[in-house]
């Protein structure tokens, strides 16, 4: 009984350790922001948080309205001593994002720009980056460099691709076939996980190859590639929603900022990320342990109770 008990108290202990290091991990975000507002054509409105820093770079990240902005992306760029600004972008179908994209972007951009004359990278998540990739697409360029993460593409026409003649065949569709190396006009990189089930693996390496008239095949696991001023980076083991968490997603994102676009960042990924990882598997282990003991402490009582009753 005592082993038992032994194998229960190392489980308690790796699950509270794990709960140590995530709370460990987690960025606070600074409170002082200026909130920022503009009225579009159609009567909608956009908000923007804009947090200002002694630094000469801007990162403008459009973010899906319904997402809160605490999460590790957005608190390590405020803690490099970036200006950050996050825009809430409008959730809607594709159709709504093909209509309004290029509006939403030109004005958030206006207001920003209005209070912070730099130039700016743009960085978009799910709906965020499907706003930036309709911007891109209708010809804006208004930024030094674009990142897109997981965008919500929701083309069949991506998904039935085929393989032929060395290269990905597509059925003719107007939206993607209106996507071609002229819609670069920034250097630009596409992310998702392979686990990602928003931004499937397959669908941007489509993209991808639309983008950089590239020819290479998605065949499972993580890849980086790079031509023609756009990037790609197929990290491992992310959920859609933890993207913007990911110490992966961070280090990609690290790289295209000081390498591609010589942007001097510091301190970026937090130093404290690195407990994300060991929290996640120590509170994995400890669970398991706790539900090893537990049954066996469980099956012992039994034996005892079963003893018992024969007497």
């Amino acid at each position: 009984m005592k082993k038992r008990l032994a194998i229960l108290l190392c489980g308690i202990l790796c699950f509270t350790i794990g709960i140590g290091c995530l709370l460990a991990s987690h960025i606070q975000q600074p409170k002082e922001y200026e909130v920022l507002n503009a009225a579009a054509d159609n009567g909608s409105e956009i908000k923007i948080k804009l947090y200002k820093s002694s630094s000469n770079e801007l990162a403008v990240l459009f973010l899906p309205a319904n997402l809160d902005d605490s999460n590790a992306l957005v608190g390590g760029l405020i803690q490099s001593d970036m200006n950050v600004a996050v825009v809430e972008t409008p959730v809607g179908t594709h159709k709504f994002y093909s209509d309004t994209s290029l509006e939403t972007v030109d004005l958030a951009l206006e207001t920003v720009l209005s209070k912070l004359k730099m130039s700016p990278v743009l960085i978009g998540y799910d709906g965020g980056a499907t706003v930036l990739l309709e911007y891109m697409r209708q010809g804006g360029s208004q930024s030094k460099g674009i990142v897109l993460i997981s965008p919500d593409i929701e083309n069949e026409n991506i998904t039935g691709a085929t393989i032929s003649g060395g290269e990905y065949r597509t059925k003719p569709d107007r939206w993607l076939d209106s996507i071609t190396a002229e819609t670069v006009k920034q250097p630009t990189m596409l992310m998702t996980s392979t686990i990602d089930d928003t931004a499937t693996p397959l669908e941007m390496t489509i993209l991808y190859n639309k983008l950089s008239e590239a020819k290479i095949f998605q065949v499972g696991g993580g890849y980086n590639a790079e031509k023609n001023g756009v990037q790609i980076s197929i990290i491992t083991k992310a959920y859609h929603r933890m993207m913007l968490h990911s110490p992966q997603t961070l280090d990609e994102i690290n790289g295209f900022l000081t390498d591609t676009l010589s942007i001097p960042i510091k301190n970026f990924p937090p130093q404290n990320l690195q407990f994300l990882q060991a929290g996640r598997i120590l509170l994995a282990v400890g669970l398991g342990v706790i539900m090893i003991a537990v049954t066996l402490i469980a099956e012992h009582r039994s034996k005892n109770i079963t003893i018992s009753l024969e007497y």
